[in-house]
């Protein structure tokens, strides 16, 4: 048992006073409710005439009151009150798009256009053009702020919500995440505000979404034929090919300066050098014999 002697539960009036003696037990249990729904589209051609391609979208929305240790605070803000946690999902990404394409260009022996053999042959046959292309809306995030419920220390502290979060507010990562900026933002502060003393904060958690996802991978194939048995390929693989910037959600504690502004890109979800969607542009040559 912890104790903290400077405040009063049976404040007349409600809230908590700063006299008296208040003491608290904890417990911890695994439990949670969630709930999922979506639509998902999909368009695919398979290899034909020397191309093919896949187009998926999904639309989704999941709840959930609770978070899970490895991608989101386990905690709640108020035991006594799980009807408050309910909000979106950590995992909730509303729209995803996903394609992917394969080309095989019509020169050389065996496709349309100079297939004689010769020179013309060993230059431009046998490449292969493929691609994937991902656009996803961004992850949810909780805006916190001090924790004046006087119940401990093992739990969320959110923000009370008192305005519009987006009013004022920038669209372009030109102005909320450029290393220039002093004014743009992607929350605007003055809609929150630290709960008052003896009170819990109003805003839901994982309430909003950050910056979304669009990423671009190329690669292009060449093969080299030299008897039935022998063969190798050469690949030239572009990871985010256009190297664009993904960024991370917000800093979204309101005590913080940096409030409401994207201090970095998506980290590696496996942690250092794993890679993921936030890293920039990498290229990958590689040969492989076939034999």
């Amino acid at each position: 048992m912890n104790t903290i002697s400077t405040v009063d539960t049976l404040k007349t009036g409600g809230g908590c006073g700063l006299t008296g003696q208040h003491g608290f037990l904890e417990l911890a249990t695994n439990n949670g409710n969630t709930d999922y729904n979506g639509v998902e589209f999909s368009l695919r051609r398979r290899m034909s005439k020397g191309y093919s391609y896949a187009l998926n979208y999904t639309w989704s929305h999941g709840l959930a009151n609770f978070g899970d240790n490895l991608t989101a605070g386990p905690l709640p803000q108020n035991t006594y009150n799980y009807a408050s946690e309910m909000s979106n999902s950590i995992l909730d990404i509303r729209h995803r798009f996903v394609s992917n394409f394969t080309v095989d260009l019509p020169f050389g022996s065996g496709r349309r256009y100079m297939n004689s053999g010769g020179v013309s042959n060993v230059v431009l046959g046998g490449w292969q053009v493929n691609g994937i292309v991902s656009l996803q809306t961004g992850s949810p995030f909780t805006v916190t702020g001090s924790d004046n419920s006087f119940t401990g220390s093992s739990h969320s502290a959110y923000a009370n919500c008192i305005g519009d979060p987006f009013a004022g507010a920038a669209s372009s990562p030109d102005q909320y995440a450029s290393a220039n900026q002093t004014s743009g933002f992607f929350l605007t502060k003055a809609a929150f505000a630290n709960p008052a003393v003896g009170t819990f904060g109003t805003c839901r958690p994982r309430a909003f979404h950050g910056p979304g996802i669009e990423n671009t991978d190329l690669s292009v194939f060449k093969q080299f034929k030299f008897s039935e048995r022998y063969s190798m390929q050469f690949r030239a693989e572009f990871f985010n090919a256009f190297n664009h910037p993904n960024f991370a959600n917000p800093s979204s504690n309101i005590n913080s300066s940096n409030f409401g502004k994207v201090t970095n890109t998506i980290s590696p979800i496996l942690g250092a050098d794993s890679g993921g969607p936030g890293d920039p542009r990498e290229i990958q040559l590689a040969l492989k014999l076939f034999f």
